[in-house]
């Protein structure tokens, strides 16, 4: 079975959610794919060599969140280790659902926001679970 797990590589409690979701594959036997998505960045404020420039940092920056989930991969065991993919979406959630479309399994976690944090910043997991057409694991914030 192949398992997409979108994850956020800024979470501090990264460990704990990749041992998570690397049990879970043990569990069904699958291929453990990780998916980071970041918004867009698009600003019509910059033009010509400015935006030439920043374009190059956006770049830069996305090679890094790359490297950095190539080296969680690392911790996913040979037999279950899959693919990786840091994309740019201006929806997060839908990006998920899209992606997650030909998986057997969709894992998330939940950054396990309440309140006015959550009604103001808006929850990826909450949409997703509405949205996804495939079976969809929310895995709890830590405590």
């Amino acid at each position: 079975m192949r398992i997409l797990f979108a994850v956020d590589i800024r979470e501090s409690d990264l460990d704990r959610r990749m041992d998570d979701a690397v049990g879970w594959a043990k569990k069904l036997d699958g291929t453990l794919d990780l998916l980071f998505v970041t918004p867009e960045f698009a600003d019509s404020r910059y033009t010509g060599t400015d935006y030439a420039r920043l374009h190059r940092e956006v770049q830069s920056i996305l090679h890094r969140m790359r490297l950095d989930l190539e080296e969680l991969q690392q911790r996913i065991p040979e037999q279950h280790r899959g693919d990786v993919e840091v994309a740019t979406a201006p929806r997060t959630g839908e990006a998920i659902v899209e992606r997650a479309e030909n998986y057997g399994l969709l894992l998330l976690h939940t950054h396990g926001r309440t309140g006015l944090s959550q009604f103001f910043l808006g929850s990826v997991a909450e949409r997703v679970v509405r949205i996804s057409k495939g079976p969809t694991l929310v895995l709890p914030a830590p405590e």
